[in-house]
């Protein structure tokens, strides 16, 4: 018995799999030749259109000097516009409670319960609302994101003075109350002064949630905070961008599986119930249904400060304001870049449907250094080894196949020999329990 287990402790897989579709060996299984062809050409092919738009920002950059110096003023709008665009909401009305938001390219008039709003008068593109558990905004069904879906979501944050614990900036979220969908949906939050972003079918058993874990958010500054995330159900395709700088970020969830989807409306500063964004000043707030490229994420934050990078000598610009105006120049002023971006992001998208329409397959590896061994358990105790043993087959039966290598394979081997008779016994023992 001993000797027959010791076939499977000789593989590469963990003890433990957490119960997620990727363990520790695993393969997706194309469902069409297409996909198969798709899913095998694909990374060659985002790798190349990766490395034609580095050059493309590359052939760009000698042109910055003239432009920057003779860009007329009135040509740096205040608002930049993006592909893909799903919600905007400017949040620079500057008087009243009641707000215009962009939903797909068309807009609406949306207002808050509050009576009297409170209008901070230094926010980047004008004056900016500050909310509270009254001033919060339900934008209805829109933006209902799933954790196969790609998106991109932030905007511009005010963390008023003192903040301490979690605040919704905005999301489609559900409430604690009912124990099947704790917490279901996707959110943008701030947590102790960073930015977190959270996709949940039930907390925290089935979730994912990634917070930046560099740059803190300054309390008291208006900051640009952008989340992407690249539709993959795991930690590693979230993205934080922080003034345009791209953060590091620390897991503290990553076993989604199932579906976020949830009949909670898109809320701005607060969740279903809890979590109010209060004392929190919010501008240009935008979602995006596709990943923001890193030069994006620079331009949204460039955006109203551009006149006033532009304005200074190129030698008093910090690194970090030489960024901004790159990222600015190559997503508004370079068709090559923009053209080849959308070129790079059409492929990525491509390879992640694929993806997930593929179902994955665990495939056990052996290990190559080591011989199958097992030990004698005394009275089938785990932890009261005795001697040990390695591979082998029941000496009653027929003999090990003649070349067989001993590991899995060789095992499968003398299964399936004809001189087996437990193999056939199996299956006539199937055949009569159909009849």
């Amino acid at each position: 018995f001993y000797s027959m287990a010791a076939f499977f402790r000789n593989t590469t897989q963990g003890g433990f799999d957490h119960n997620r579709r990727e363990g520790d060996v695993f393969i997706r299984v194309p469902q069409s030749p297409a996909d198969a062809a798709r899913m095998k050409a694909l990374p060659a092919e985002v790798e190349r259109a990766r490395s034609v738009n580095s050059e493309a920002a590359t052939n760009a950059m000698p042109g910055i000097p003239d432009w920057s110096r003779t860009v007329p003023a009135a040509r740096l709008k205040p608002g930049l516009d993006l592909p893909g665009e799903v919600v905007r909401l400017p949040l620079h009305e500057g008087t009243g409670s009641t707000f215009t938001v962009r939903v797909d390219g068309e807009e609406r008039q949306i207002s808050t319960p509050a009576t009297n709003l409170v209008w901070r008068m230094d926010g980047p593109l004008g004056p900016a609302p500050v909310l509270n558990a009254q001033a919060t905004i339900d934008l209805g069904d829109v933006a209902g994101f799933d954790s196969t879906d790609r998106f991109s979501v932030g905007g511009w944050v005010h963390v008023p003075e003192g903040h301490k614990g979690s605040a919704s900036i905005l999301g489609r979220v559900e409430g604690d109350r009912d124990p099947a969908s704790r917490f279901a949906g996707w959110e943008l939050s701030i947590q102790d002064g960073w930015p977190a972003l959270s996709l949940t079918h039930h907390w925290s058993t089935d979730a994912m949630k990634v917070r930046a874990n560099g740059e803190r958010l300054r309390r008291g500054e208006w900051m640009h905070v952008l989340a992407t995330y690249d539709g993959s159900s795991r930690a590693s395709g979230v993205r934080f961008y922080i003034d345009g700088v791209e953060q590091k970020v620390r897991k503290e969830a990553d076993g989604l599986e199932q579906s976020v989807r949830t009949p909670a409306p898109l809320r701005l500063g607060r969740r279903s119930s809890g979590d109010v964004a209060d004392g929190f000043a919010l501008q240009d707030m935008r979602i995006f249904g596709r990943v923001l490229h890193s030069e994006e994420a620079r331009a949204l934050a460039a955006t109203p400060y551009i006149g006033r990078l532009l304005a200074r000598k190129e030698s008093d610009r910090t690194p970090r304001e030489t960024d901004l105006i790159r990222g600015y120049y190559l997503v508004t002023q370079s068709p090559e870049w923009r053209n080849t971006a959308d070129t790079l992001g059409s492929l990525e998208a491509e390879s992640m449907r694929v993806r997930n329409r593929s179902p994955y397959t665990h495939v056990q590896a052996e290990k190559t250094n080591s011989i199958p061994t097992a030990h004698v358990l005394y009275r089938g105790q785990y932890d009261q080894r005795r001697d040990a043993v390695t591979g082998g087959v029941f000496a009653a039966l027929h003999a090990w196949p003649a070349g067989a290598p001993t590991n899995r394979l060789g095992l499968a081997q003398w299964l399936v020999s004809p001189e087996n008779p437990l193999t056939a016994r199996v299956m006539v023992n199937r055949y009569w329990q159909e009849i």
